[in-house]
């Protein structure tokens, strides 16, 4: 079972539209959340080191090449300044290519108190206990950073195909088939991977996240369907006190569970309002 911690606000739109929204990830309250993956100051001095790297590993490059070093030296200068162009491009584009995507930002505690104050209207919201169906969208753990050491460890994945392509194209004999734009596949595969990457301080939240293109056809208008399939579960915040959307709620899912969280002591305890369904 997933979570959804919500204010009763989002809960009446959710119940009103039959839907759960996914966000555009431009809209996220964390400015650093899959914001432009900027690269360690020292990239450049790395260029060459991977060149050599990738010719030794890539069986299409020969390795017996007169003046290879001197190409390898010029290739280095060429690539560095491509890169360099290529991340002004998308560092100003970058909000256009992650607003092709949406995002669904869940959790697997039902009890965390934080989750509860930031997320659920200072604990007057409640928990949406969701059953995904992972065969068809599937929850994916995201990773906390120090200093975005993976954020750089990705980019400079990135770097590597590029260069290893350039290389190819470079050393290339007629029977090897190049793809002539191999960047978009190789950006789109490494880009999905900034949308998994949270700072440390976010670590709370325990997130799992199910990302989608903003075209698929799971969604319609950023949302999917709300139904009893996917709805299991309701939790109410200690402070929730609007009767008449648990009624809303209870009419439009008879059989879904209630739960109640109650303080005991210093914990919180989540404890059924009405026996499991069966």
């Amino acid at each position: 079972m997933y979570y959804k911690y919500v204010s009763c606000e989002t809960l009446e739109k959710i119940l009103t539209n039959k839907t759960i929204l996914f966000n555009n990830p431009v809209n996220f309250n964390d400015p650093f959340d899959c914001c432009f993956p900027g690269l360690s100051p020292h990239y450049r001095s790395k260029i060459e080191k991977v060149i050599k790297k990738t010719i030794k590993h890539n069986k299409h490059i020969p390795k017996k090449n007169q003046g290879l070093d001197k190409e390898i030296n010029n290739l280095a200068l060429e690539i560095t300044k491509e890169l360099k162009n290529l991340l002004n491009v998308l560092k100003n584009d970058w909000d256009g290519f992650i607003s092709e995507f949406r995002i669904l930002c869940l959790t697997k505690d039902n009890d965390n108190l934080l989750l509860w104050s930031h997320y659920a209207d200072s604990h007057k919201g409640v928990v949406l206990g969701l059953n995904i169906d992972e065969s068809i969208m599937k929850p994916v753990k995201v990773q906390y950073c120090t200093h975005d050491k993976r954020i750089e460890a990705i980019s400079e994945q990135l770097i590597s195909k590029l260069i290893e392509i350039e290389l190819q194209n470079e050393f290339n004999s007629k029977n090897i088939e190049i793809n002539e734009n191999p960047f978009a596949e190789i950006f789109l595969k490494t880009l999905l991977s900034y949308f998994f990457i949270k700072r440390n301080e976010w670590s709370y939240e325990k997130e799992f996240r199910i990302v989608l293109k903003s075209d698929s056809k799971l969604v319609t208008n950023d949302c999917i369907p709300l139904d009893s399939k996917l709805l299991k579960t309701v939790i109410y915040g200690i402070k929730f006190e609007n009767a008449e959307l648990q009624e809303k709620l209870k009419s439009q899912f008879p059989n879904i569970e209630e739960y109640m969280v109650e303080k005991n002591d210093d914990e919180l305890c989540i404890n059924p309002l009405t026996p499991a369904s069966t």
